[in-house]
């Protein structure tokens, strides 16, 4: 998280992090991630690491939720750490920035 913290909004430097959900506690289901997703205007940082041992995620500014369209800001952005870290920050070609259903999590669109 230290590696992140210099991309992050200047506003969020001293914030404290709480990790609501995680798939070791909760289990695998988007509805638990969506119904632990934050409060109203909070922020959101998805970390994952798949089955490969590959770390990388999505900071959101707003919290993650179900949506029946597109949310969040250019603040949105994804990152890896393959191996190191790489930022993907906003193109300003569209506004696809998170977007989730009972069937999947979007974060990034352009």
């Amino acid at each position: 998280l230290s590696q992140l913290g210099p991309h992050l909004p200047s506003r969020l430097i001293q914030q404290p992090w709480h990790l609501l959900y995680s798939t070791g506690r909760d289990g695998f289901s988007l509805r638990t991630l969506y119904r632990r997703g934050g409060q109203q205007g909070s922020p959101a940082l998805l970390l994952i690491r798949d089955t490969e041992a590959q770390a990388f995620g999505a900071f959101s500014s707003s919290p993650i939720r179900c949506s029946s369209g597109f949310y969040g800001t250019g603040e949105t952005f994804l990152f890896s750490f393959s191996p190191e870290l790489k930022v993907f920050r906003w193109t300003g070609r569209n506004n696809f920035f998170v977007k989730g259903d009972v069937n999947l999590l979007m974060v990034g669109g352009g």
